[in-house]
């Protein structure tokens, strides 16, 4: 072979090998590999997604991951790496109050609270099992319980327990606070098979005041459109299917509802900047995993799934970007290594995928 040919065998194997690293550099992001090196944060002004692992349940595995959403860059262990301690067992959820996050740790029973850099601040105990974390007024949240039945007052100025609120049931979810002309009032879902409704707290008084029906049972999540909505997803129990229920909270009346095929258990629900709402669902005999997109103006349920799992995917988690509207999917490949977070467009098209901790579930989007 002479020189000219394998000069032209070289150029050409270069060639496919730049188009195999530009393929693959459009769909894998590049990740932030810590290891002995000094701590990093995305870069400051740069859009972010904070993503919350819930872990392997019961091996204090959880974690926290940080996606620069302006460079694709992915940052893991962000809250272990800048505190030199474990975050804890089972991440439910997150929430930005008072421009602090909130780290709900389910399993270890416990809140903590960081700065925007994830530096640690306080540690909320005397929590059994919550869930998830509601600023009612300047100084007080009410924080959910898995198995109490009981919403639980904490003061946000010392970050520390102060009173307890009565509920029926001995599992409470998701909480949305809403003020209207009446009031301040806080919506509660008691995920319970025997429930078919919200509970509606006055904030002024920590009184239960109302129960809001709805067109199912076992309500886990609740949101609001921005036309004032509220929105209730209810799952699939002993044979009761999953729903989807809008609430006027201003006549508590019901203006629509969805209801899902019988096979499907209900996840997640989120509502995008365009109102479209997005529910993550899964048939556990054949372990299909999918999800649901309702048009804002839908009037029955989509005849097909938006997204739908390959046959080894576990989609568990689900939000939604308030500025480009592209959908983000967790995979946590069953809890048992590094999951994965997908990037949609809002058409369906996969954009990206990021490499995270194990079972990423919850979702954040900051600045």
């Amino acid at each position: 072979m002479n020189g000219k040919m394998i000069d032209m065998k070289i150029g050409k194997n270069w060639k496919v090998l730049l188009c195999l690293i530009v393929t693959s550099m459009t769909f894998c992001a590049c990740e932030k590999d810590l290891g002995d090196s000094p701590f990093e944060l995305p870069i400051s002004g740069h859009r972010k997604l904070i993503v919350g692992n819930e872990g392997s349940f019961g091996t204090n595995t959880a974690s926290v991951s940080v996606i620069d959403l302006d460079d694709n860059s992915v940052y893991n262990n962000v809250y272990q790496n800048k505190n030199g301690e474990p975050l804890g067992d089972v991440l439910q959820s997150i929430s930005k109050i008072k421009n602090q996050f909130y780290f709900v740790v389910n399993n270890s029973h416990k809140i903590i609270a960081t700065d925007t850099s994830f530096k640690k601040i306080a540690e909320l105990t005397d929590l059994i099992s919550p869930r998830y974390i509601a600023q009612v007024s300047e100084s007080r949240a009410y924080v959910s319980s898995i198995y109490q039945s009981k919403i639980y007052v904490v003061d946000l100025n010392t970050h520390s327990k102060v009173a307890e609120i009565k509920m029926q049931h001995p599992w409470t979810e998701q909480l949305f606070f809403h003020s209207d002309s009446v009031g301040d009032f806080v919506y509660v879902c008691e995920k319970d098979t025997a429930v078919n409704y919200i509970t509606k707290i006055d904030v002024s008084t920590s009184a239960v005041v109302d129960k809001i029906n709805i067109a199912g049972y076992s309500p886990s999540q609740v949101s609001q459109s921005s036309t004032g909505k509220l929105w209730v997803l209810g799952g699939n129990y002993f044979n009761k299917r999953g729903t989807l229920t809008e609430i006027n909270p201003s006549t508590l009346a019901i203006e629509r509802s969805f209801s899902f095929p019988n096979r499907y258990t209900t996840g997640q629900l989120k509502i995008g900047p365009n109102d479209d709402m997005y529910v993550t669902v899964v048939d556990y005999n054949t372990n299909e995993h999918g999800v649901y997109k309702f048009e804002k103006n839908a009037t029955s349920l989509p005849s097909n799934l938006f997204l739908k799992g390959e046959s080894n995917a576990n989609y568990y988690g689900v939000d939604v970007d308030p500025t480009t509207a592209d959908v983000y999917v967790s995979d946590t490949k069953g809890f048992t290594q590094a999951g994965s977070v997908n990037q949609y467009s809002n058409n369906g098209e996969l954009l990206k995928s990021y490499t995270v901790g194990i079972g990423p579930s919850s979702f954040y989007f900051a600045e």
